[in-house]
């Protein structure tokens, strides 16, 4: 027996010419500012970060050439100032800092600073020094240090205190020699074997305690009734990424057990002082020697310091790695700290014909999505692509396929079919085909997206094919079920008469005037519109105003020609296929096409990103694609950026399809007409669909 198959067609709404490019814009100037800001040869650019009470507040800064100086092999002092690791650097003699005010150690990007016998503060014991750490943007910068006799990993030394120590960033492994902290406190007598503070704000931080020392904390001085355990300190952690591993070490009767962070023990005569630890945030693993704390001192001590935590910071313990348990004030030999992740509730949300919705999310507090609020990630974590569902969705009417078709529309031009197969069927058994002249769509039902109103079959659909007929079949096995013509016309001309709010009736009417003026710029089957006014066809455009913009060809090309580029700017095109996207031309002046596509991809970024979509365009032409735009983002501002070496300063301009529509609405050219009406026409459709 026969089925009775339902089928929903749903008009796509959107932007879309298929054949080729409209003229380009070829002249207009823009002001000549620019917002983008990048260093200038020869400068350094790091990453700072401070704590605003509640988090890490990063800020960029900059080092002048000639206000810093480079670290080489032969580097013995960082005595004061900036200092830059510019490439792949090892030493072949220990490292010391401070003497002659603070020092920033720079870790550029990519670099890799190696420390086989450690960064130690001066032997004049000046306590009071600072050693900053900081990467760049990417954080790849490392540092890789492991102490000499008696020498902290970074730190203390026989005769040097531990300063102050503040890691901004970068990748940090840290490993003290026999008896010293990987970060903190050296092997020397009185306060040498003291750690001072320690602040981490960013950053992959690795600190490895030698035989009897903390990872990050005191070291060891001595041994019996005259050994000199080296206070705690101060260890303050605001971001990052901190694993600190202290160890145990055995010399015939006597033995120093140092905690992950924090102080050490000699058998159960002798303790460091306890100190001080804040954990605001990042992620802390903290691993003691045998029966040491994680976080705190060695096993004998009744001094275990104090540990502060920061809001929305949870603490655990474990014995043995494995099971953990809250902290309730319980050392343990493990203890690991993490924020704890907020999840907030945002319910499905219906997209409409002016607002965008979203699918059921729970947002966390620390901004990953979730589809629960047990911490299971949605797959996909891209900002707005993970909760937006459409762009535009005009209401949907469910009726038989053999009335007339249609549906929903979205941002882009395209159509949909919904396809209900019952429950007790095989989506695999039916095929789906559509077919306009020489082209054809075909599916397998179950190869399809399932909705809640069926399968779903998707094809783009040019805005001048709007009144293109598409003949569809489903069948079951070799048994057709049903067939009929869908087309957008056929959908929209059905919201338009329906019992509709005005303002769908006016954005469907702005869409069809849209197309008949893409017919007409294109000469396709314009006899199907023939005897019919535009304005007729949906809202009336005549009148139309845009104000006039322009990209500033002339200032670009000045830059251009400045630089010996082999290239200058020719103009733009607007481009209208199934979404509109901007096609930037540039003349080859000298050299190739591929040696001007590479200038192109090396010297220019789009939006802070690189460039990829760039083509050949003839024998003297390159050009640029733009990500293409939905109807209710006409307008979006793409950010075009040269990178200027010869005057030292970028050059960004806004560019974006408002432009051309500009130059194509007040131009005077009589041949331009229809090029003219299709802008207006898709300015007019914009404006129903944004305003409405």
């Amino acid at each position: 027996m026969k089925k009775t198959i339902r089928i929903v067609t749903a008009g796509l709404l959107a932007l879309a010419l298929v054949s080729g490019a409209l003229p380009a814009v070829t002249g207009g100037l823009l002001p000549d500012s620019f917002g983008a800001v990048v260093s200038a040869e020869g400068e350094i650019s790091y990453v700072t970060a401070d704590w605003d009470g509640t988090k890490v507040v990063t800020d960029t800064e900059t080092v002048e050439q000639g206000g810093y100086t480079e670290v080489t092999e032969s580097t013995r002092r960082l005595l004061g100032g900036a200092f830059v690791v510019k490439g792949n650097v090892t030493l072949s003699r220990t490292l010391y800092v401070g003497g002659y005010g603070d020092v920033d150690l720079i870790l550029c990007d990519g670099a890799t600073l190696t420390a086989p016998k450690g960064i130690v503060f001066t032997r004049s014991g000046d306590s009071d020094a600072t050693l900053n750490i900081y990467a760049q943007q990417l954080g790849t910068g490392k540092l890789v240090t492991s102490g000499d006799i008696g020498c902290a990993g970074i730190g203390g030394s026989p005769g040097s205190s531990c300063g102050t120590i503040n890691i901004y960033g970068g990748n940090i492994n840290a490993t003290g020699n026999l008896t010293c902290a990987g970060i903190g406190g050296g092997c020397g007598s009185g306060s040498f074997s003291d750690n001072g503070t320690v602040r981490i704000y960013g950053g992959t931080v690795f600190a490895l305690g030698g035989g009897g020392a903390a990872g990050i904390g005191a070291g060891v001085y001595g041994e019996g009734t005259a050994a000199y355990l080296g206070a705690s300190g101060i260890v303050e952690i605001y971001g990052g990424n901190v694993t600190a591993v202290g160890s145990k070490y055995e010399n015939g009767s006597y033995e120093f057990t140092g905690a992950g962070i924090g102080g050490v023990s000699q058998n159960s005569e002798h303790s460091s002082e306890g100190g001080t630890f804040r954990i605001f945030g990042g992620e802390v693993h903290a691993e003691g020697g045998e029966f040491a704390d994680g976080i705190g001192n060695g096993p004998y001590s009744d001094d275990h310091g104090v540990i502060e935590l920061g809001e929305g910071i949870e603490l655990e313990t474990s014995r043995d790695n494995k099971n953990w348990n809250k902290y309730t004030g319980t050392r343990e030999r493990y203890m690991r700290s993490f924020p704890i992740v907020v999840y907030t509730h945002h319910a499905r949300v219906p997209a409409t014909y002016t607002d965008e919705g979203h699918i059921e999310y729970w947002m966390g507090s620390d901004g990953h999505y979730y589809s629960d609020d047990h911490g299971t990630p949605l797959a996909d974590q891209n900002g707005d692509n993970v909760v937006n569902m459409n762009d535009i969705i005009l209401p949907k009417l469910e009726i038989l396929m053999q009335a007339d078709p249609s549906g929903s529309a979205t941002g882009n031009l395209a159509m949909n079919i919904y396809i209900p197969i019952p429950e007790d069927e095989w989506a695999g058994d039916y095929f789906i085909s559509l077919v306009n002249g020489s082209s054809s769509i075909s599916h397998y039902v179950s190869d399809l997206d399932e909705t809640a109103q069926g399968y779903v079959l998707q094809f783009e659909t040019p805005a001048k094919n709007m009144r293109d007929e598409y003949a569809l079949e489903l069948q079951k096995g070799s048994e057709t079920q049903a067939t009929g013509y869908v087309s957008v016309y056929d959908y929209a001309d059905t919201v338009t008469k329906g019992d509709y709010d005005d303002k769908v009736k006016a954005v469907c009417r702005s869409m069809l005037s849209y197309g008949a003026a893409a017919q007409v710029a294109l000469n396709y089957k314009t006899g199907q519109i023939e005897g019919m006014t535009l304005a007729g066809e949906g809202a009336d455009y005549s009148n139309v105003k845009f104000e006039r913009a322009a990209f500033a060809k002339v200032a670009l090309n000045e830059r251009l020609e400045a630089n010996d580029a082999p290239i200058r700017y020719e103009g733009m095109s607007l481009v209208l296929k199934h979404d509109p996207y901007l096609s930037l031309a540039f003349r080859v002046v000298s050299g190739t096409q591929d040696g001007a596509i590479a200038y192109l991809q090396e010297k220019f970024q789009i939006d802070q990103k690189e460039i990829t979509n760039v083509e050949k365009n003839g024998k003297k032409f390159v050009v640029i694609k733009t990500d293409p735009v939905a109807i209710n983002k006409l307008l979006f501002n793409y950010k075009l950026t040269y990178d200027d070496t010869v005057l030292d300063s970028p050059y960004t301009v806004d560019v974006n399809a408002g432009q051309y529509m500009s130059w194509a609405i007040n131009n005077k050219d009589e041949d331009l007409a229809a090029v003219k009406d299709v802008c207006k026409a898709l300015y007019n459709y914009y404006e129903h669909v944004t305003q409405n």
